[in-house]
């Protein structure tokens, strides 16, 4: 859709947190911001919420072939 922008910036605090910041402009500006912790090299959890209301946990599981 034109006039949908969005922003996201996102810097580790520590070697394992990861804190992000998303704005969406268009029909309604929604702010987000997130933070990601990875637990060791195979599994990270992520939480994230808006002022919309949303928000979410993932688990997230990796493995490098």
């Amino acid at each position: 859709k034109l006039g949908n922008e969005k922003v996201s910036v996102g810097r580790y605090i520590t070697q394992d947190i990861f804190l992000s910041y998303e704005r969406q402009q268009g029909e309604e500006t929604s702010n987000k911001v997130g933070v990601e912790y990875s637990i060791n090299r195979h599994l990270k959890v992520r939480g994230s919420s808006s002022n919309t209301g949303d928000s979410a946990l993932d688990v997230l599981w990796r493995i490098d072939y």
